[in-house]
């Protein structure tokens, strides 16, 4: 698949989430080439971005300005995806907790965001961070590779395995 077109295709339902919730939605989208993702592969990407975009909606919430800006670029192989958000920011004494299952600051949440993100991207081999944080909002950071994903795929039962393994690893 075009690599604008799958960055859109895995970011486009979290977006569309943002902006009917009213945020302000900023892109800057820079792939090109062709990711020979497979359906499992897509789906676990798609998954860690809602995830991360969802946190984001979260964040801005409650603000005056509530605005996220996306970029997404590959480099060597490898997507790079920041989602930056106008919220206040994560408290340092909490940080060290954001991927914890179950910790969460808000009441209607339940705190597997994040840790769903973190296993979902480990089973792509790729990862997700906290890149800053302040009083201008937050920014998370995604690393996955998209050109060279090899999952096992000899047996057909291990097909969804990842997507199985990502839940039960969010939990543990």
């Amino acid at each position: 698949m075009d690599s604008y077109l799958a960055t859109w295709a895995v970011l486009s339902p979290g977006i569309s989430k943002l902006r009917a919730d009213g945020v302000e939605v900023t892109t800057n989208l820079c792939t090109d080439g062709e990711w020979p993702l497979r359906p499992d592969q897509r789906f676990l990407l798609r998954l860690a971005c809602q995830c991360v975009l969802s946190n984001a909606r979260d964040a801005v919430a409650d603000g005056p300005e509530r605005r996220v800006h996306i970029t997404a670029a590959e480099f060597n192989g490898v997507l790079h995806l920041t989602v930056a958000d106008s919220g206040p920011g994560i408290p340092r004494d909490v940080l060290p907790s954001v991927f914890a299952p179950f910790y969460t600051t808000r009441s209607d949440r339940m705190g597997l965001g994040l840790p769903i993100c973190r296993a979902a991207l480990a089973a792509l081999a790729g990862t997700v961070h906290v890149a800053a944080t302040g009083k201008a909002g937050t920014v998370l950071a995604i690393r996955a590779p998209v050109r060279a994903l090899t999952l096992d795929t000899r047996q057909p039962s291990q097909h969804h395995a990842p997507c199985e393994a990502v839940l039960a690893e969010a939990i543990a």
